[in-house]
C-alpha cells in the first residue's frame, strides 16, 4: 500500500497538469494555425498557449506543495509535451479534434512526464 501511495504522490503533478488546459485553455493555438508538411494542422485549435502554460504551472504548483519543485515542473512540462505529441500523432492519422483515441488519450501525457522527469530522478 505504501508503494501505491508513493507512486501516486510522485506522479500527481502530471495528473493535475493534464486536465487543466481543458478548464483554463483557449486563445491562440500553439501551432499558430500552421500546417505540417502533410497539409494537416500540426496540433489543432485545441492546443493553446494559455492551456500549455496553465498545465505546466499547475504541475509546478503541485511539485512546490510537495517540496519537489523541479520534478513537479518537469512532470507538468512532460505531461503537456506528451499531450502535444499525442495530438500531433492524431492529426497525422486524420483523427478529428476531440475524437477518442484509445491508448493515446490515456498514455501520452504519462509517457512524456515520465521521460522528462527521469532526467533528474532516474527510475529505481
Amino acid at each position: 500500500m505504501e508503494l501505491l501511495i508513493e507512486t501516486l504522490r510522485f506522479i500527481a503533478p502530471a495528473y493535475v497538469a493534464n486536465p487543466v488546459p481543458v478548464l483554463l485553455g483557449g486563445g491562440t493555438p500553439v501551432d499558430l494555425g500552421h500546417n505540417f508538411w502533410d497539409g494537416k494542422r500540426i496540433f489543432g485549435d485545441g492546443k493553446t498557449w494559455r492551456g500549455l502554460v496553465a498545465g505546466i504551472t499547475a504541475g509546478t504548483i503541485v511539485g512546490f506543495v510537495q517540496g519537489r519543485l523541479l520534478p513537479g515542473f518537469l512532470l507538468g512540462l512532460g505531461a503537456m509535451g506528451g499531450d502535444l505529441a499525442g495530438s500531433f500523432v492524431k492529426r497525422r492519422l486524420g483523427v478529428a479534434r476531440g475524437s477518442p483515441t484509445p491508448g493515446v488519450d490515456q498514455l501520452d501525457f504519462l509517457v512524456g512526464a515520465l521521460l522528462l522527469v527521469s532526467l533528474v530522478e532516474p527510475p529505481t
